[in-house]
């Protein structure tokens, strides 16, 4: 059994279909998420006076909300039980002198983070499944940067890349900031002060030639997926970022405009994309396609078709028709890059790529300067030419 600050998306996200799992939610306790092969439910579990183990059916899970299940819990949960303080408190409650790093990061560290961070969810998931089964039982003030570069050789020798591990490192290195900001045990100094991070140099970016991109269609095309054929057009011809492209609904598109609204891209604004009629084609497709098994009124553009919902990951696919293709270097990522050496080396410029982009900043834009070399080049052979040709008339 393991213990969690449960989330909405988290249970929204959950697979069925494996071994049972239970999980305790540490923001309220006697309240469990029963996970079956064939389904999850709330549940409610608790010890008598008799000290005999009692269990009550809350609810569906796919049905019923988090919110709803905490509020039968706490409403009509028997005497018999203490409730948990609720989440919505300012700040959990102190912590013990002799405070575990797993009591630590379920009781105070993500109730925070989940109220102040877009990305609590998947540190969540780094926790649980790398951080703490390594530094969970240690008292926080005995984490030291020993523990830290035994973790990171670890993972290394576990084949995790750098830049995985270096996202391991710094929010272990938030969650002990937060510690002692909170004087947690009476902690006073960073314990992971000076340590640093892996040497990562960013890699070269790869771009699809039009050769490559016609061979990762014709893959495509035959891919087991259904939804592929349309998801990976759609990310070369507009830049989109993959979560951007998977979570899209119909209701953020406007198909007088031709653009696709995201409410809150990864700079934290709104950011608008500009679709090209042969976009609008492949989302025509794509509707009529997701009709057929789901009908008329499924809100994303790209759903599961199984579920209705979107793509949590589409590794596998991906994975089987790169290799297809013959590009088992090509990253999803790189249809985002591809597109940007397109606009590049159409004559776009350098602020026309970073606002179809979305780029916060126009260093991250920069990156592809050198793509225009080419066209900079015949630009300058043009002018030879014109000179060239002043200086014979001349003669």
């Amino acid at each position: 059994m393991s213990t969690l600050i449960l989330s909405q998306y988290f249970i929204n996200k959950i697979k069925t279909g494996h071994a049972r799992r239970i999980l305790s939610d540490a923001g309220c306790r006697g309240l469990y998420l029963d996970v079956r092969p064939n389904g999850k439910s709330f549940v409610l579990r608790y010890t008598d006076h008799a000290h005999r183990q009692k269990s009550q059916l809350i609810g569906n899970a796919n049905i019923m909300s988090l919110k709803s299940a905490r509020k039968i819990v706490r409403n009509f949960m028997p005497r018999d039980v203490e409730v948990a303080s609720p989440l919505s408190a300012s700040l959990p409650p102190k912590m013990s002198r002799k405070t575990l790093y797993r009591s630590y990061i379920s009781e105070r560290y993500l109730p925070f983070a989940f109220k102040t961070k877009r990305a609590a969810a998947w540190e969540e998931i780094l926790f649980r499944c790398h951080l703490l089964p390594v530094l969970g039982d240690l008292p926080i003030k005995d984490i030291s940067k020993n523990h830290i570069a035994a973790l990171v050789n670890d993972k290394l020798n576990e084949g995790y890349a750098k830049g995985s591990v270096n996202r391991m490192i710094a929010i272990v290195k938030t969650s002990l900031t937060k510690a002692v900001e909170w004087s947690i045990d009476g902690m006073d100094r960073h314990p992971l002060q000076g340590f640093r991070t892996l040497r990562d140099p960013p890699k070269l970016e790869r771009y699809l030639s039009p050769n490559e991109n016609e061979r990762l269609m014709k893959a495509v095309e035959q891919s087991n997926s259904p939804m592929l054929k349309f998801i990976i057009p759609f990310l070369l011809l507009t830049g989109a970022r993959k979560r951007e492209a998977l979570d899209a609904r119909w209701e953020h598109i406007d198909f007088d405009k031709c653009i696709l609204t995201v409410p809150l891209s990864k700079s934290g604004k709104p950011r608008f994309i500009p679709l090209s009629s042969a976009v609008m084609t492949i989302l025509s497709c794509a509707r009529a396609e997701v009709a057929q098994h789901l009908g008329a009124h499924c809100p994303y553009v790209f759903p599961n078709l199984e579920t209705g919902k979107p793509y949590i990951s589409l590794f596998h696919s991906w994975n089987r028709v790169r290799h297809c293709a013959g590009l088992a270097d090509v990253r999803m990522h790189d249809l985002r890059h591809s597109f940007a050496s397109a606009l590049v080396n159409r004559g776009a410029t350098l602020y026309d790529v970073k606002e179809i982009l979305g780029h916060a900043n126009f260093t991250t834009t920069q990156r592809y300067a050198h793509l225009s070399h080419d066209r900079l080049m015949d630009a300058a052979s043009f002018a030879s030419h014109h000179y060239v040709n002043e200086m014979r008339a001349g003669e």
